[in-house]
């Protein structure tokens, strides 16, 4: 099972980052968590291959988690996706989906549909509303979503709120557990979520130096984690391994103060990126608190392009 960060950045445009979404490979099968700005390039530089991607889960509907999703949909078809392209996401999921398939993409569906028929003709999209639970059980994985709190407790009217639902997923399988918070504060949900995960995938958007006015404190508090909570949050649960998405551009103090949110969870930082040019050869390193077997990898980004993390399990080849 290998965990792939295709994007580690947030709303704002950073040429060092695309937008936060994870992609989680088990065989053949490819599970994207959220589907920001970059996700098709990203798959293709991480040698995904785009047809195979056939299982999306949405946390929320900001647009840096769904920017890329008609993306995702018309792409996986071109490159040959054959069967029905699932889509499960918060209350409002269907009617964003079949909104871009019926009103905005209408015309490109069936222009590829029936002027190109070497595409195979459209195959489906399918989306699914959900609320906390169980989502999904295949038999060979199986994942959950909680409930989780991203601006609950700003000055928003009644009538909205109620429109509002915000995800995280727990995902199982081969033994494993993988944690992705969703853009979140602390709260009961994220605490069910991460819970002796073996990898938690949190959210941190601001170092703890950088929390240095009342816009920020009240973000920090109400909106998304920073680096004052999310070492707490994985040393509570009992998290095996930590990464971080999710982060404003910033200056280098923010990864200094990645690495103290990692000592405060009692965590080694088992992987770090290096710049360069036009390469992206992976470093390996080892983490002494990680489970048996998994391991990192983090290829060196081009100057312009988002780095990506990899997180192989047991049951997967070493890293090269």
């Amino acid at each position: 099972m290998e965990v792939i960060l295709l994007g580690t950045g947030g709303p704002r445009p950073d040429p060092r980052r695309m937008a936060t979404t994870t992609l989680i490979r088990l065989g053949e099968e490819n599970i994207l968590i959220d589907a920001g700005r970059g996700v098709m390039v990203q798959l293709s530089k991480a040698g995904v291959p785009l047809g195979s991607i056939n299982t999306v889960f949405l946390t929320h509907h900001h647009f840096d988690h769904i920017g890329d999703l008609y993306d995702v949909m018309l792409n996986s078809w071109l490159h040959g996706r054959r069967d029905d392209l699932r889509i499960y996401g918060p209350p409002d999921t269907e009617r964003l989906v079949n909104t871009l398939v019926t009103q905005v993409y209408d015309k490109d569906i069936a222009w590829r549909d029936q002027g190109e028929p070497s595409f195979g003709g459209w195959k489906p999209v399918v989306a699914t509303d959900i609320i906390s639970g169980p989502v999904l059980d295949t038999g060979r994985w199986k994942i959950s979503a909680e409930l989780v709190s991203h601006g609950d407790g700003l000055d928003m009217s009644p009538a909205f709120l109620a429109r509002w639902m915000c995800l995280g997923y727990r995902f199982e399988a081969e033994g494993k557990v993988i944690a992705i918070s969703g853009d979140t504060v602390p709260c009961p949900g994220l605490e069910r979520l991460a819970e002796g995960a073996d990898l938690l995938v949190q959210c941190c958007f601001l170092a703890t130096p950088e929390i240095d006015n009342e816009h920020l404190r009240r973000l920090a508090t109400f909106t998304i984690a920073c680096g004052d909570t999310v070492g707490k949050v994985a040393a509570k649960a009992g998290v095996k391994k930590l990464a971080l998405t999710h982060h404003r551009p910033s200056h280098r103090r923010f990864h200094a103060e990645c690495a103290a949110c990692g000592r405060q969870a009692g965590l080694r930082r088992s992987s770090r990126a290096r710049r360069g040019p036009h390469t992206d050869r992976g470093l390996r390193t080892r983490d002494a608190r990680r489970p048996s077997g998994l391991r990192t990898i983090q290829p060196q980004p081009e100057t312009t392009t988002a780095p990506l993390f990899r997180a192989r399990c047991a049951s997967g080849p070493a890293c090269r």
